[in-house]
């Protein structure tokens, strides 16, 4: 009975720490840590093309929080860093959220989906606290294991899509093949448009009906 109490004290005290290791603490006071936070811009890079800006949708002492947005500054993703006191300093984590608005479905069920993309949002998450706090540029270097990680996780999806593109593609010639075909079965023949557009007599009939060049005989009368 006393061995199955210390080993419930223990996971306790194990489940705990392990709360108490999320994030990383940095020798700033919660505001110094929103004060520098909010004065750095996300990597518009590490969210692709389509994205164009980045605009701050919450700042406090406790949570600064980044929307990724595209050219019709719709949101496409969020980033927080919620930053809690701890002992001298702050203890700040982060947090990979769905956009407000009519994304913000679609974005949710993709990171559920996706954890190592989810994975690599976070990476940049915390890159990006990282870098604030120590007063230093943007370490790429820093999340090469979560974008090698990311990059293997999509590799299937790209694949898939690719053969989706091809068969499309076949398909597409297919049809066309099968309509040029037709065309050239039907009445309307290929090589009678050619000469039209040519402006080549028609073989069927010798020279032009309204060529007036020869005369016959009845003309002569008249």
């Amino acid at each position: 009975m006393m061995m199955a109490r210390k080993l419930a004290l223990l996971a306790v005290a194990t489940l705990a720490l392990a709360g108490c290791s999320k994030g990383t603490h940095y020798p700033v006071t919660p505001a110094q840590a929103h004060q520098m936070l909010v004065k750095r811009d996300l990597p518009l890079m590490m969210f692709g093309a389509e994205a164009t800006g980045t605009r701050l949708v919450a700042a406090s002492n406790s949570q600064v929080v980044w929307a990724v947005t595209d050219a019709n500054d719709t949101e496409m993703l969020r980033l927080a860093a919620n930053i809690a006191p701890e002992a001298d300093g702050s203890r700040i984590s982060t947090e990979v959220l769905p956009p407000a608005g009519r994304r913000h479905d679609k974005v949710e069920q993709g990171l559920a989906e996706n954890e190592a993309i989810a994975d690599l949002y976070r990476a940049v998450g915390e890159e990006q606290v990282a870098s604030t706090m120590a007063d230093r540029t943007f370490r790429y270097d820093a999340i090469n294991s979560a974008m090698i990680k990311a990059a293997f996780a999509t590799l299937p999806k790209l694949q898939q899509q690719a053969m989706e593109q091809a068969s499309e593609a076949q398909r597409a010639w297919r049809e066309a093949e099968t309509n040029a075909r037709s065309g050239y079965a039907s009445g309307d023949d290929w090589n009678a448009r050619r000469r039209e557009r040519a402006g080549e007599p028609d073989p069927t009939f010798g020279k032009p009906m309204d060529d007036h060049g020869s005369s016959t005989s009845d003309d002569e009368d008249y």
